[in-house]
């Protein structure tokens, strides 16, 4: 087997201080690897490659290791960013984001539509809707919908119609999303239909700032999944009040929704 080149990866202080306390915390948690990502470095990798970065001097320093290693290891610092405790990551995360997308490979070809829905198979594998089917099958359907309800629908539109709920319900980050091949359209629409913990509104005022704000594709795909979401078959497996409630809610934040497309016509998608 060809061994890849090594080179030195240049770590300037504060790239190295934050990259060095996420792996650090990772190899003292051991239970977060249980869900990251296939590519996730083994607990002992993550502890030696803690062990390096110590070694590098508070103004920064070079390590070798194959550029497969380094954008291996800083995405995986970037996903544990999302569920390290916020008082202390909250500034760190779009720093950590921001330089996985720097040093990504922007060369390999996108995921095609059969990446991502094997792809989501996996994210959301176990979980589970509120009448107990598998939540993969809402997800997949959302997509069925989108390109029904909008034959013209763009490519990043049915991208992020599988990926919807990635980053709200699967813990991948804008960052993930970017490493993996997503263009910048895909991803925005993806975090323009993903609700933010760090923001506070209602349901109506995060559909009513989608309808003003967000781009079309993410509209679209909002539509899609209201669309499966107020399904009359999906709706009886609810009990009766519940059932009520949802429906009324997600009538309304539609109606929204097809009113801020200007010229589009409400569709059944039936």
């Amino acid at each position: 087997m060809q061994t890849q080149p090594t080179a030195d990866i240049t770590f300037d202080a504060k790239t190295a201080d934050i990259v060095r306390r996420a792996f650090r915390y990772a190899a003292d948690n051991p239970h977060l690897l249980d869900w990251a990502s296939m590519s996730t470095p083994p607990r002992n990798e993550l502890r030696i490659l803690t062990d390096r970065l110590m070694t590098i001097p508070p103004a920064g320093g070079a390590l070798p290791m194959t550029r497969a290693q380094f954008d291996g290891y800083l995405s995986f610092a970037s996903h544990l960013s999302t569920v390290l405790p916020v008082e202390t990551w909250h500034a760190e995360r779009a720093y950590l984001e921001a330089l996985t997308d720097a040093h990504m490979d922007r060369t390999a070809p996108p995921p095609s539509l059969q990446d991502t829905r094997a792809w989501v198979r996996d994210l959301h594998l176990g979980q589970t809707d509120k009448a107990g089917r598998p939540y993969v099958e809402h997800v997949l359907r959302v997509h069925q919908r989108l390109t029904g309800l909008f034959p013209d629908a763009s490519p990043d539109a049915e991208h992020a119609a599988l990926l919807h709920d990635a980053i709200e319900d699967c813990d991948v980050s804008a960052g993930e999303l970017r490493r993996r091949g997503y263009s910048d359209q895909t991803v925005s629409i993806v975090e323009a239909v993903t609700k933010r913990p760090d923001i506070e509104q209602t349901y109506a005022e995060r559909i009513d700032h989608l309808a003003r704000t967000g781009p079309l594709g993410a509209i679209q795909v909002k539509i899609a999944d209201l669309s499966d979401n107020r399904d009359p078959a999906r709706l009886a497996l609810l009990p009766g009040d519940k059932a009520a409630s949802l429906g009324e809610r997600y009538g309304k934040a539609l109606d929204r929704l097809y009113a801020a497309i200007s010229g589009q016509p409400r569709q059944t998608g039936e």
